[in-house]
Protein backbone atom coordinates (compact mmCIF):
# COMPACT_ATOMS: atom_id res chain seq x y z
CA UNK A 1 0.00 0.00 0.00
CA UNK A 2 1.00 3.60 -0.72
CA UNK A 3 0.12 7.34 -1.88
CA UNK A 4 -0.67 6.54 -5.26
CA UNK A 5 -2.60 3.85 -4.68
CA UNK A 6 -4.62 5.24 -2.24
CA UNK A 7 -8.27 7.07 -2.40
CA UNK A 8 -9.21 9.44 -0.51
CA UNK A 9 -12.41 8.82 1.37
CA UNK A 10 -13.27 11.45 3.64
CA UNK A 11 -11.74 14.55 5.22
CA UNK A 12 -13.28 15.78 7.89
CA UNK A 13 -12.74 16.36 11.71
CA UNK A 14 -14.22 15.23 14.87
CA UNK A 15 -16.01 17.34 17.32
CA UNK A 16 -14.45 17.41 21.29
CA UNK A 17 -17.59 16.16 23.36
CA UNK A 18 -18.68 12.57 24.38
CA UNK A 19 -21.39 12.02 21.20
CA UNK A 20 -21.71 9.82 18.77
CA UNK A 21 -20.35 10.74 15.31
CA UNK A 22 -21.04 9.01 11.78
CA UNK A 23 -19.19 9.80 8.29
CA UNK A 24 -20.22 8.23 5.10
CA UNK A 25 -17.19 7.48 2.98
CA UNK A 26 -16.69 7.88 -0.75
CA UNK A 27 -17.05 4.76 -2.14
CA UNK A 28 -17.76 5.31 -5.91
CA UNK A 29 -15.22 6.77 -8.40
CA UNK A 30 -17.23 7.92 -11.97
CA UNK A 31 -20.43 6.13 -10.22
CA UNK A 32 -19.07 2.75 -9.89
CA UNK A 33 -18.78 1.42 -6.09
CA UNK A 34 -15.18 0.31 -5.91
CA UNK A 35 -13.51 -2.43 -3.43
CA UNK A 36 -12.20 -1.19 -0.13
CA UNK A 37 -10.33 -4.34 2.21
CA UNK A 38 -8.70 -2.04 4.66
CA UNK A 39 -8.71 2.02 5.56
CA UNK A 40 -5.84 4.15 7.01
CA UNK A 41 -7.36 6.78 9.65
CA UNK A 42 -5.28 9.78 9.55
CA UNK A 43 -5.33 12.13 12.92
CA UNK A 44 -4.47 15.76 11.38
CA UNK A 45 -4.84 17.54 14.73
CA UNK A 46 -5.07 17.57 18.61
CA UNK A 47 -7.13 19.94 20.20
CA UNK A 48 -3.90 21.09 21.91
CA UNK A 49 -0.46 20.57 22.89
CA UNK A 50 -0.96 18.74 26.01
CA UNK A 51 -3.35 16.07 24.50
CA UNK A 52 -2.71 12.90 22.36
CA UNK A 53 -4.53 11.37 19.72
CA UNK A 54 -7.06 8.45 20.93
CA UNK A 55 -9.38 6.41 18.32
CA UNK A 56 -11.84 4.32 20.85
CA UNK A 57 -14.23 2.60 18.47
CA UNK A 58 -14.74 2.71 14.63
CA UNK A 59 -17.12 0.38 12.71
CA UNK A 60 -17.61 -0.43 9.39
CA UNK A 61 -20.61 -1.59 7.38
CA UNK A 62 -20.08 -2.95 3.54
CA UNK A 63 -21.13 -5.23 1.25
CA UNK A 64 -19.46 -8.86 1.08
CA UNK A 65 -21.98 -10.35 -1.23
CA UNK A 66 -19.70 -11.73 -3.91
CA UNK A 67 -22.33 -11.28 -7.08
CA UNK A 68 -22.06 -7.61 -6.04
CA UNK A 69 -18.37 -7.62 -4.74
CA UNK A 70 -16.62 -9.63 -7.64
CA UNK A 71 -17.86 -6.83 -10.81
CA UNK A 72 -16.31 -4.15 -8.51
CA UNK A 73 -13.10 -5.92 -8.69
CA UNK A 74 -13.17 -6.95 -12.03
CA UNK A 75 -13.51 -3.12 -12.53
CA UNK A 76 -10.47 -1.67 -10.26
CA UNK A 77 -8.59 -4.41 -11.75
CA UNK A 78 -8.84 -2.71 -15.48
Amino acid sequence: MNEENMTELLSSGLKNDYNKETFTLKHKIDEQMFPCRFIKIVPLLSWGPSFNFSIWYVELSGIDDPDIVQPCLNWYSK
